[in-house]
């Protein structure tokens, strides 16, 4: 079996796991000062310190389970 094909695949995969990541990373952020503003322009309250980089993992963590533990096997396999 020629070792190239499967180093491409998974140098590919990988960067694509990356780019999701960050776009719901980037996606996250904006959702999350958009409550912010929300919250401080209604007079509620903010929420705790740890929302923020919770969704953050949160995003993070979806990514990479379903970018390595559900695609990559099924596009392996397809």
């Amino acid at each position: 079996m020629n070792p190239v094909p499967a180093l491409s695949f998974i140098a590919r995969h990988f960067l694509v796991v990356v780019l999701a990541s960050i776009a719901g990373c980037v996606l996250w952020t904006i959702a999350y000062v958009v409550l912010l503003a929300v919250a401080v322009i209604g007079g509620h309250g903010v929420g705790g310190p740890l929302a923020y980089p919770a969704g953050l993992v949160a995003v993070v963590a979806a990514c990479v389970v379903l970018g390595w533990g559900i695609f990559a096997p099924a596009s392996a396999v397809g």
